[in-house]
Formats: C-alpha cells, structure tokens, sequence
C-alpha cells in the first residue's frame, strides 16, 4: 500500500471515528466557524481559536509575556520540559506586528508563530527583523512563542536566559481585539476524544506540525489533538523510550558519540512511570549537551541510577522512562538514518554470553 493510499485510509478512518461523535443530518448545512459548530471541517480552528482564547484570559492578549524560570520538580505536568523558557503572545493581526530578536552565538532561541489553523507559517532564529500580518500568517489572529535555552539547575543560566529574553523587542500600532466565535464547548470535546482514537495508528511526528504545505492532513488533525502547539519535526524532535529493567533498582548506561547529528543541543530527562520529574530524587532529573561533562573522545557517558558520584548522573524509580530531545536535528536523525543508542543495563548478564 502506498503512502497516499495509506494517508486516504486514515483520513476515512478519522471520519467515521468522529461521525460517532458529530451526527450529521440531510438537512444540515455547510459547516461554517461563524455558527460555533465543532465537526471534522472545523475542529482544528475550534481547538486552536479555544487556546488563543484561553492565552488571552489568562493576559498574553497583544503582548509577549515571559516564564522567567523553569517548572518546579513537582509540577504535576506529564513530561515536562525544563531545556527551555516561554515567552508567549496572541496578537491581532489586522494592525501588523513588527519582531526583533538578537542572534546568540551560544544559547538557543526560537521563534514559532502559530495561526488559527495551527499552521507553523515561520520559524526564526534571530538576528532579523520579522514583520507578522494577515497575508503572511493566513489568519487574523497569531500566537507567537519564543523558547530560550536554559540550565534549569543553574541560577546564573538562568539569569542569562531571562536576559535574552528581554532582548526580544515587539511594536504594533492597535493592540486591537480578540473576537472569535463561542465554539461548542462539549462538542469539541468529543470530537477530540473521536480524533484521538487514531492514537493507536500513528507515531512519530513526521507531516504533523509546520507550513500548511508541508504537513499531512490526517497527522496535522490528530496533532491538534494530541500535541498542540508542537513544533515542527526540522526544529525539534522527540524520542521517549521505556528501557528493558526499569525496575528502579538496576543501572544503566548510555553513550551518545560526539557527532549527534543538531545544530542546536540535546537533552534528555527522566521521568517516573506517570510521566513526572521524580521528586525527592538522589541526582539529576535532566541533562543538556551543554553542561554534560564529555569523555576524552567527546563522547558523552549518561548514568541512569547507580553512583550518585558519577559524571551525568540521572536519577531513576520504578517504571522509569526517559525523553531525547533533540532541537535543530540534521537530516539523518530527521530520515531515521541515525538512530540514537540504547542503554545497557549495569551487572546483568549479557544476552547468549551463557
């Protein structure tokens, strides 16, 4: 079965998942965002204009708002990610909006603008000036994010993140307004609910989030859905893995060599078997390609559980997995043709040695 033919199937399958959902009737008519109807046609704009919304009360209405320091440990946030700060705005765009962000040699800082159809129309990395209106975006409103590296163990990191962020510099002459339709709440719901009964079909976040040219229409649904506001797969890409032994007693080793394949960084975090930093843990729960101390080759020697004292030590519990993140990925991590390696397990041993 081709691609196509395989994209068509889901396509199908994603419209009597949520046929079950939305019932259509011989009399309705053409589904239309102005009536606050939630179906397939419109559920992309319902969720994505429900977050802006939500931005909005929240006081990120036409302005950028800056997360000046990383979640805490016992945030009850599943995976969360410390690697970076937020700097976050909803913005009218019927009165154009004028960005400008310095370039830094040695901390990265991105910016994504989102629209109302949770298309990533750009991505920049500083040092230009970015001027954001409706032709440009497709839409009337936009939600622009900038994410700052930073060592969230480090208070002076930290400072010197907050620091570029306030570099970041915006002008618009009319704030203007936030006027989107008053979408059926109970019905997005279900639709999502619906949409998300793909889960089982789809990995990997290949054709899910970018330009509208760029992404497939099946996975960028099921995006919305699942990982709104993801970023595209060129800019930042993601593996979890649940490694063999998990049982928070056992020790393990990784190493990564010195020729990853970003522009950017790495990191990897651990998490506990709900998916939350483990509090009270004896080590890190997260770790940079920036702070990690390399072997003499450059390599880069993780410790999952075991001597607290040893270099790139990460705490481990019961259940315990753990998330690559790689930002500004190089084709061959992009096409699968590197793949990152696996962790073997300290004192057990080794599969037909005996």
């Amino acid at each position: 079965m081709t691609m196509k033919r395989f994209s068509w199937l889901l396509l199908a399958m994603a419209g009597s998942l949520v046929s079950n959902a939305v019932a259509a009737t011989a009399e309705a008519t053409e589904p239309s965002s102005s009536d606050g109807a939630v179906n397939l046609d419109t559920y992309v704009r319902a969720q994505t204009d429900t977050h802006f919304q939500n931005y909005a009360d929240d006081g990120y209405f036409g302005s950028l708002r800056h997360d000046r320091a990383p979640l805490p440990v016992d945030a009850e946030v599943v995976r969360v990610n410390r690697d970076i700060l937020h700097s976050v705005g909803v913005f009218d765009l019927a009165s154009p909006v004028t960005f400008t962000a310095p370039a830094s040699a040695t901390r990265l800082q991105s910016m994504q603008v989102v629209n109302q159809d949770h298309y990533t129309p750009m991505m920049s990395y500083g040092g230009r000036e970015i001027v954001l209106d409706e032709e440009s975006v497709g839409s009337r409103y936009a939600l622009v994010m900038f994410r700052t590296q930073v060592d969230a163990d480090s208070s002076a990191d930290i400072a010197e993140a907050n620091a570029l962020q306030d570099a970041i510099e915006w002008s618009q002459d009319d704030a203007g307004e936030l006027s989107l339709p008053e979408w059926d709440m109970e019905r997005l719901s279900e639709v999502r609910e619906a949409v998300l009964g793909l889960s089982p079909f789809i990995s990997g976040s290949h054709g899910m989030f970018g330009a509208e040219d760029s992404v497939d229409p099946v996975r960028h649904l099921w995006g919305t859905a699942a990982g709104w506001l993801g970023q595209p797969i060129e800019d930042a890409y993601y593996v979890t893995v649940s490694p063999l032994h998990n049982d928070g007693e056992t020790p393990q080793v990784l190493i990564l060599p010195v020729d990853v394949p970003v522009t950017g960084f790495w990191s990897v975090t651990v998490y506990d078997a709900r998916g939350r930093l483990i509090e009270g843990a004896d080590g890190a729960h997260s770790l940079t390609s920036v702070e990690a101390d390399a072997n003499e080759d450059g390599s880069v020697t993780l410790h999952f559980g075991g001597d607290p004292q040893a270099p790139n030590h990460l705490a481990i519990a019961p259940g315990w997995t753990y998330t690559l993140r790689f930002y500004r990925p190089a084709e061959a991590l992009i096409k699968g043709d590197w793949l990152p390696p696996s962790p073997t397990p300290v004192g057990l041993p080794v599969p037909g040695s005996g």
